[in-house]
């Protein structure tokens, strides 16, 4: 079931999180939970048990991470698409990870802003300006 996520699942979340992520990314971590929007971050719940989220903060999606045992089930996938219904247009900052990256990439996300390291990729439900000009 996904559902939005309340205050009262902070703990559940905040122990998924540190599962899966390094503790120096907790700080980000609960700036984004303080900031998220209260009706676009979820989470995925297996019989009362939280299993994946999405953190949502204005247009931007902070986070989204599922339990490594429920992980290629389509659980992230599931969140994504609940988030996009939504939130259409959204930016995210990608982990260096390719096979992340491609996973984003299958899901209509594309490279819009690059600075040296420093990347934001954009989904819009139309096409962004810079790609059709690339591919003009």
């Amino acid at each position: 079931m996904i559902r939005p996520l309340k205050q009262t699942d902070y703990t559940s979340v905040k122990h998924l999180f540190h599962n899966l992520f390094d503790l120096s990314e907790d700080p980000k971590f609960v700036k984004s939970w303080i900031h998220r929007d209260l009706v676009k971050s979820i989470g995925f719940f297996d019989r009362g048990v939280l299993v994946g989220a999405a953190i949502v903060r204005k247009t931007f999606l902070d986070y989204i991470f599922v339990s490594r045992l429920y992980q290629n089930a389509g659980v992230g996938s599931q969140l994504l698409r609940s988030v996009l219904k939504v939130t259409p247009n959204i930016h995210l900052l990608p982990v260096d990870d390719e096979a992340v990256q491609k996973w984003y990439f299958k899901h209509g996300f594309r490279l819009s802003v690059q600075d040296g390291d420093y990347r934001i990729f954009t989904r819009h439900t139309h096409a962004l300006r810079s790609l059709i000009q690339e591919s003009a």
